[in-house]
């Protein structure tokens, strides 16, 4: 039994960074070719840049061998990364699934180290602790095959970016799993970049219509975001910290409760749909909020500044790119967060109820496969 090697399949999407795969996956498959019962299952999410011409010409001879299946989907029109890792864990074949990003370096021996952890420990995942791993690792997660089916996958819906790695780990305990760290940072390198990156093919950053910010008191703020899609979203943002911050128990760091920054007053946001007439945004409560539904405008006061009006109450237009940026991605995280929260006050192990992963693919440039 200790000679044992399972198959393990290590799984990548790629959406327009082919400039982190040049780097990453050749080199992955080096540095993990002398395992043996392994394969590297690539995914091209509707990328946008030369991604196929560059398997053909650079990675040809590992389809040919078999280390490398290559999957295309034309169908998505923005990154969803709970989908994504869907689509590529199904089509998997090996005993144990390893997710590593296009920016992920797996490694030298990452795979011996992998199917060493699963036959010494029984019902066990691996993955990554975020307070000493970098940021960019925080994805690599390592489960059996069949641990994966149970849950249903990634949680899709959750459709922008974050969290969607913490839920899928909680649910895998709940599914009475143990966690096991990697912890050896030989096996957790990435290349490093900055969150235009994370967010550039991201569907709120590229619904994004505008943002109006009001501040209420010293510890919260009224946010206002709009979308392409008609879509808007209302929430009181609260800096955690600042709470209690007339109480002698916040004083110190340790004292404070919340582990998270920031927080949405009741854990969600208030939802409307909004129309441009005649110059104003419109917004209209839809049928989700339990109440009359009733009007708010936002007023452009002129082009020279970046005030607003909102019920003839004066709101900040953020315009400024990385201002824009930053409250994208708080959006983005906060939203998927209040999902995984939800999640874990019902213990909800199985998520995607209907379906998950479905997708319409062309396997190594010839086979058509269809996930339903």
């Amino acid at each position: 039994m200790k000679n044992k090697k399972h198959k393990i399949s290590f799984c990548t999407v790629c959406m327009n960074r082919l400039h982190h795969l040049k780097q990453t996956l050749l080199k992955n498959i080096k540095d993990n070719l002398d395992y043996g019962n392994i394969e590297f299952v690539l995914l091209n999410y509707n990328s946008k840049d030369d991604l196929d011409e560059w398997v053909k010409s650079e990675m040809q001879t590992y389809i040919d061998s078999g280390i490398l299946t290559y999957y295309k989907t034309t169908e998505p029109e923005s990154f969803h990364m709970s989908h994504s890792k869907n689509v590529v864990a199904r089509c998997a074949t090996g005993d144990i699934i390893c997710n590593i990003d296009a920016d992920n370096f797996t490694g030298e021996g990452f795979a011996d180290y992998v199917n060493q952890m699963f036959l010494e420990n029984k019902d066990i995942f691996l993955a990554t602790d975020a307070y000493h791993a970098i940021r960019d690792c925080c994805g690599r997660i390592c489960m059996k095959k069949d641990d994966f089916y149970k849950i249903c996958g990634y949680d899709e819906n959750m459709e922008s970016y974050g969290f969607e790695d913490n839920d899928l780990k909680n649910r895998l305990q709940l599914l009475a799993l143990s966690r096991v760290n990697i912890d050896n940072r030989i096996f957790l390198s990435a290349i490093t970049h900055n969150d235009t990156e994370r967010l550039e093919n991201d569907k709120s950053f590229l619904e994004f219509e505008g943002v109006f910010l009001r501040q209420v008191d010293h510890k919260s703020s009224l946010v206002v975001f709009l979308f392409k899609n008609s879509k808007c979203f209302i929430g009181e943002v609260i800096i955690n910290r600042l709470i209690n911050s007339e109480s002698i128990d916040n004083l110190f760091i340790e004292n404070r409760k919340d582990d998270d920054e920031y927080s949405i007053l009741g854990d969600k946001w208030e939802t409307y749909i909004w129309d441009n007439i005649d110059g104003h945004y419109c917004l209209n409560k839809t049928s989700r909020i339990l109440n009359s539904i009733g009007n708010k405008w936002i007023e452009q006061k002129n082009s020279k500044d970046s005030f607003s009006i909102i019920n003839d109450v004066e709101f900040i237009n953020i315009n400024e790119y990385e201002d824009i940026l930053m409250l994208t991605m708080f959006y983005s995280q906060i939203t998927n967060r209040n999902i995984m929260k939800e999640n874990e006050r019902t213990k909800n192990i199985i998520v995607n109820e209907k379906s998950y992963g479905q997708a319409t693919l062309v396997k190594n440039f010839k086979e058509p496969v269809i996930l339903n």
